[in-house]
């Protein structure tokens, strides 16, 4: 297939792109290299991967920019940081609302499925716990906000027949080796600062409660949605499917590290969601994905990147992909 990966030289982009193209994927990769991950282009240099960049915002792509006989579009790109989207939530609807509905209309009618990568975000504060896709918008912070409105768009131009078809997935706390601390979840920072021997930060009570899912099992299921047959224009919620409290991570965290020491607490930070834990029955009963990844082993991972920054770890984690796909 030839595939398309916005925000490719990310985070989850760069195991993505790594993933589909050793599974044999012709790869072009959209990225405005504002917040790209700088061992990612070196790794798929290293690697000799037959990817090709195309340097570029989604704002200002053109559908003449778009590669022909395209199978596929995976949407990565967006802007992630709730504390950020607060301060800037003009920028958050820009990149993340209106950027994804002028990609998808750029795409209708000249590229395959869509792959729009969202987030549990969309939820807020979950009125029922697991939550399921069925549950109301309820966002809490203009970053939810956005992928919600990005989700309304694509929904709207598909039903009014603008659109090409599509798959949703809402990811839920992704975390994994090479993951940043600026725009990264509660687990790389937590690491970050125990590979310093100093002790994790807290904000509140550290009775919120997550959902990790490893960023292998997010590839997973996006290779899943690429394939599948059935299960068209719907949402999926990709997550593990259990909740994980905040202090307890914390405790594990520091006794991974063998270190002596005790979490400190801070103030709660603003549009931070108490509770949030998915249903994945959909996922799993629909794609006939589930999670594979062990929590406490890819915490350990983690640990031992950023104890001994070592790109080679990474790396390894980036080929080690194609075996559980």
């Amino acid at each position: 297939m030839r595939i398309l990966v916005t925000g490719g030289l990310g985070f989850i982009g760069c195991y993505t792109v790594s993933a589909l193209s050793k599974l044999g994927h012709r790869v072009f990769v959209v990225d405005n290299f504002s917040r790209s991950k700088m061992w990612c282009e070196r790794y798929i240099k290293d690697r000799g991967l037959d990817v090709v960049l195309l340097r570029r915002d989604i704002l200002d792509l053109e559908r003449g920019d778009l590669p022909s006989g395209l199978d596929a579009v995976v949407h990565l790109a967006a802007l992630i940081n709730v504390d950020e989207s607060i301060e800037k939530p003009e920028l958050y609807y820009r990149i993340n609302a209106l950027g994804t509905v002028r990609l998808y209309s750029l795409c209708s009618g000249v590229c395959g499925r869509f792959i729009f990568i969202s987030s549990a975000s969309v939820y807020g504060d979950s009125v029922k716990i697991p939550v399921d896709e069925d549950h109301p918008y309820n966002p809490i912070n203009p970053y939810g906000a956005s992928k919600a409105s990005a989700e309304i768009g694509i929904r709207s131009m598909y039903r009014s027949g603008r659109g090409s078809e599509y798959m949703m997935l809402r990811l839920f706390n992704v975390y994994g080796v090479g993951q940043s601390i600026e725009y990264a979840g509660v687990i790389a920072r937590f690491a970050e600062r125990l590979s310093r021997g100093e002790p994790p930060v807290i904000y509140g009570d550290g009775l919120q409660v997550r959902d990790f899912i490893h960023v292998v099992d997010v590839v997973r299921a996006i290779a899943r949605a690429i394939d599948a047959e059935d299960g068209l224009n719907e949402t999926y919620n990709i997550a593990s499917g259990r909740g994980v409290r905040i202090r307890d991570l914390a405790y594990m965290m520091i006794e991974l590290s063998d270190l002596k020491i005790e979490p400190i607490y801070m103030d709660a930070k603003p549009g931070d969601v108490r509770i949030s834990v998915a249903s994945i029955a959909k996922a799993t009963n629909v794609l006939g994905w589930s999670p594979i990844m062990d929590f406490r082993s890819g915490i350990m991972e983690v640990l031992n990147y950023h104890r001994y920054r070592d790109d080679d770890r990474l790396f390894r984690s980036l080929d080690d992909i194609p075996k559980y796909i």
